[in-house]
């Protein structure tokens, strides 16, 4: 199978090569991320209706879209069943826990300080739910949730599932999230249940990956896409439509125009969504602590206008976690560990 040509790590721990596509795919999802960040009243409520649709156009795929990919990286452990279990957990303890410890602590300790404009507080008297997922800093929530769910079905692996009855299992599970009552235990593990589908699919298609290559590859692929782009801007404007159509209409899209660009490596938006999806997890982890000071002292202290706020969160929010991660905590060993999760060399 073709590859970057680059190992890559992963949010799984282990260094794999990883497919064009995918890596691309990732660089696509970090940015609907990134999008979904920007806009400074996101909390309170989106009142432009531009922003709005596109706030609720990529909240309607994009985390479905990282644990997909997650999924898909971490079939091959899974379907091979040799994976111990003791080593697996260190290997997700420092490559997924540490850093979500981590910067736990450093935005409990900035929201002390600087409470008054933080958007949610954080009741000091809660702060053991840092370990069963509620956090302080609102996207360290993906780490835990991927810790738990990976696991989850690393055991189901022992099992002997198959990637069809991984699907089975995720499709179960966001049943059981329509349907268990509210409660402390949903609470903990809603986005385990909701995301889950969306990660065991991610393993079907790795398992199937080069016939569904082939299949969106073929010249009725773009035709493909382009009903899915259509169908996914339909429902999003259905009111309370599940989240796993929109989901599946923007991923089917997203890979098949992930295929088509890992085509032509000369390309200049090759070479960027290639670059961002290398760096996806590392920007992922530190793109908070740019984007909140922008929105504080931009919009909240100055009042500037809200789409240069907006302009502002996204590019830097993009720029200056990537050469901070390239250039500076890839270099320094604590930091590459701790803050990166990257107990490995790359």
């Amino acid at each position: 199978m073709k590859v970057q040509g680059r190992t890559l790590p992963t949010s799984h721990g282990d260094m794999k090569k990883y497919y064009d596509e995918i890596n691309i795919a990732r660089g696509i999802a970090l940015l609907a991320v990134l999008i979904g960040h920007s806009f400074p009243d996101a909390f309170t409520g989106v009142n432009n209706p531009v922003a709005f649709w596109i706030h609720a156009g990529v909240y309607a795929f994009h985390m479905g879209l990282f644990f997909f990919l997650s999924g898909f990286v971490s079939g091959k452990s899974l379907c091979r069943n040799n994976v111990q279990i003791g080593s697996w957990i260190v290997k997700k303890i420092k490559r997924l826990m540490v850093p979500y410890l981590f910067y736990s602590v450093v935005t409990l300790g900035l929201k002390q300080c600087f409470s008054q404009y933080a958007n949610n507080q954080f009741d000091m008297n809660e702060i053991w739910k840092i370990f069963v997922g509620k956090n302080p800093n609102g996207g360290m929530w993906y780490l835990w949730t991927l810790f738990v769910m990976s696991f989850f079905f690393l055991v189901l692996s022992r099992l002997g599932l198959k990637a069809g009855h991984y699907v089975l299992t995720g499709i179960f599970m966001l049943g059981l999230n329509y349907i268990l009552p509210s409660g402390f235990v949903k609470e903990i593990f809603s986005h385990v249940l909701a995301y889950s589908c969306c990660y065991s699919l991610g393993i079907w298609v790795w398992q199937n990956f080069d016939k569904v290559k082939e299949a969106l590859e073929r010249k009725k692929g773009s035709i493909v896409a382009e009903v899915s782009a259509a169908l996914f801007l339909l429902f999003l404007t259905v009111p309370d439509c599940p989240y796993i159509i929109t989901w599946g209409f923007a991923t089917i899209s997203i890979l098949t125009f992930s295929i088509k660009v890992s085509g032509n490596k000369e390309s200049w938006i090759y070479r960027v969504l290639g670059e961002l999806g290398y760096y996806s997890y590392d920007i992922y982890l530190v793109s908070y602590f740019v984007q909140v000071p922008i929105r504080v002292i931009f919009y909240n202290i100055i009042s500037a206008p809200y789409w240069l706020v907006v302009g502002m969160m996204f590019v830097l929010g993009t720029i200056v976690p990537y050469y901070v991660s390239k250039y500076v905590l890839r270099k320094v060993s604590v930091c590459n560990k701790v803050m990166l999760g990257n107990w490995q060399k790359i």
